[in-house]
């Protein structure tokens, strides 16, 4: 897919794309998680997740969408076989979550 599209300044925080050509956009400062696809030759905007905290990081590897968030990192199987359908929220998919520690704890 050739495309050309503007963002505002500090809006994308990551970019991906995905085997079958969607490109992945996570922005810290909307806490949102969006997909660019091509449909029928025209470029349409989903996003896929909202009330995130502060995504700052998303990778892609053998069809799984990770997310990285301040305090954890998520995961969606096979996201480009969901984008009409995406998950409404990632709890269950959490596959890491930062803990806090005390002073002179270690």
């Amino acid at each position: 897919m050739s495309a050309e599209f503007e963002l505002p300044d500090s809006l994308a925080r990551s970019l991906r794309i995905g085997d079958r050509g969607a490109v992945f956009v996570s922005t810290r400062v909307l806490d949102r998680i969006y997909a660019i696809i091509d449909k029928n030759g025209k470029r349409e905007v989903k996003t896929l997740l909202t009330g995130l905290y502060r995504p700052n990081g998303i990778a892609l590897h053998n069809g799984t969408l990770y997310i990285a968030e301040l305090s954890k990192i998520s995961k969606i199987d096979q996201i480009e076989n969901q984008l009409d359908n995406p998950p409404a929220r990632l709890s269950s998919t959490t596959i890491c979550r930062r803990t806090s520690r005390t002073a002179g704890s270690s």
